[in-house]
């Protein structure tokens, strides 16, 4: 099956309309597009290793406490291999070169923060690397989420080739590469390994191969802790293919996607229960997540969170509000929507950020892995110039990516570098 064919799955599932005209939607990916996404990425990358460099200076000297771990310790005024493995880089750190510890004592009552609550499939390729190679800790990780991440946006780019034009792609991958959090494309986070198999599931769900569906969910379920929302997407899929007319070939997904979802449940629960048996304490993952949620003393999701710091009406109104954005959203008329899907991906996966995690600047970074975190903004900035046509476009997406560019430096020198006792994540 060709990848327009497959691109029907999608269709129910998809986009708002660009402003830009749609003719292009359908073109075929090329040697020249890959080419294009490789370079910008990578100039990407080299634009936020500049900022790291920058930035680093004002580190302060970091040894392991109670409230921050550090592997071994930390110099003041880090270099670039050093400064890339700030915050969660420095568990991974600790399990790329020792493992996972099973200590009893660290699961409590009560538990203490552990290594547990990360994930190992990242970890595990950078020891890897790191074996081969020989290369420090931070090489091997810079080395690991670099390749993850180039991959994942020459993938995604000639996917939004074939989906929403060259055009498009090309400034939804560009919003990408220099989004204010994507320094940890190149840093010692999970987040380029995460974005290329969500590529993977997203692609192969349109293309109806359900091998490497389920074989890249289960990868993901042991990389970083997605899933549930990702169960929910297919759930959607699943019963907008049973409400399909009869003889719609969209009604025989639904067997596929509900297995889908029984595959991620699977994966989901991977790791807990190998946690589980490691330590042989069957709450273990759960405790030691538990140790992990907490914010200033909040508890909850962000809507939890304003409840405890506004009261109950901003809470209820926060809902009331994205309910009825979903709501509109699922009146509104379908023609002309682009067959990936990302319209109803990302406000479902940012919806559940928001209910489950602590209010944190991490939002941020987490919104990366909605894939065009970017293109809300761009579209709202170029729909006015749409009229004069492409040069109108690309001049105020340009504009939008200025702006990215300087909010990166921003979100470096205020939240990656660690200028005194660390507070908020970045």
């Amino acid at each position: 099956m060709s990848d327009h064919d497959g691109g029907t799955l999608m269709r129910e599932a998809g986009a708002s309309a660009d402003p830009v005209p749609s003719a292009g939607a359908g073109d075929r990916p090329t040697v020249r597009d890959t080419a294009i996404a490789l370079t910008v990425f990578l100039l990407a990358r080299a634009l936020s290793a500049v900022f790291l460099l920058l930035a680093a200076p004002a580190q302060v000297a970091l040894t392991d406490s109670p409230d921050h771990h550090v592997e071994g310790s930390l110099p003041a005024s880090p270099g670039y291999w050093d400064v890339v493995t700030n915050w969660d880089g420095q568990w991974y750190e600790t399990i790329a070169t020792h493992g996972y510890r099973t200590d009893p004592a660290l699961f409590g009552p009560p538990a203490q923060r552990n290594e547990m609550a990360f994930f190992p499939v990242y970890p595990m390729l950078c020891r890897g690397v790191m074996a081969v190679t020989g290369a420090s800790f931070g090489v091997a990780a810079s080395l690991v989420s670099l390749v993850a991440g180039a991959l994942a946006v020459v993938l995604l780019a000639r996917w939004l080739v074939r989906t929403r034009g060259r055009l498009v792609a090309h400034l939804a991958v560009a919003g990408l590469a220099v989004f204010p959090t994507a320094v940890v494309f190149q840093t010692a986070y999970t987040e380029s390994l995460a974005l290329l198999l969500l590529v993977v599931v997203l692609t192969a769900l349109a293309g109806r191969r359900w091998a490497v569906l389920w074989g890249a969910l289960l990868v993901l379920g042991l990389t970083r802790p997605v899933l549930a929302p990702v169960a929910l997407y297919l759930l959607v899929l699943a019963w907008r293919a049973h409400r399909a007319p009869a003889g719609d070939e969209r009604r025989a997904d639904v067997r596929p996607l509900l297995v889908s979802v029984g595959v991620a449940g699977l994966a989901t629960a991977a790791w807990p229960v190998t946690v589980a048996v490691l330590t042989g304490i069957p709450t273990a993952f759960t405790d030691t997540m538990a140790a992990w949620v907490k914010a200033g003393g909040l508890r909850g999701g962000w809507v939890a969170g304003i409840w405890q710091l506004v009261g109950p009406a901003a809470a209820l109104a926060l809902v009331l509000v994205g309910g009825a954005l979903a709501w509109v959203r699922s009146r509104r008329p379908r023609p002309d929507r682009p067959a990936d899907g990302l319209g109803t991906w990302g406000p479902l996966y940012l919806g559940y950020v928001l209910l489950t995690t602590t209010i944190n600047p991490s939002i941020l970074r987490y919104s990366l892995l909605t894939l065009v975190p970017a293109e809300p903004t761009r579209r709202a900035v170029t729909a006015p110039l749409a009229r004069f046509g492409t040069r109108g476009v690309v001049v105020a997406a340009g504009a939008v990516l200025l702006v990215e560019v300087l909010l990166q430096w921003w979100w470096v020198r205020a939240l990656w570098v660690i200028p005194g006792a660390p507070v908020l994540p970045p």
